[in-house]
């Protein structure tokens, strides 16, 4: 009886196409998701990176990051 279902669902085209079309949108946001987190690790990165190098330099800290950013 369970058997004989999953078949029928197999072949129906339309239930395969949404299914298909709910899959590729699920993976395009993972993707998104994946550069945004990325894309936050970088900045955050470059942060950290910023306030360490700042320790080693004269100016203050918040002085240095707008530095970095003109050069950035």
């Amino acid at each position: 009886m369970l058997d004989n279902e999953v078949v029928k669902a197999r072949q129906n085209e339309e239930w395969r196409m949404e299914y298909m079309t709910l899959v590729m949108k699920e993976m395009e946001k993972y993707e998104e998701g994946l550069e945004r987190g990325r894309s936050e690790g970088r900045e955050e990165g470059r942060k950290e990176g910023h306030k360490e190098a700042a320790k080693y330099s004269s100016l203050p800290e918040g002085e240095f990051a707008e530095k970095m950013k003109q050069v950035e």
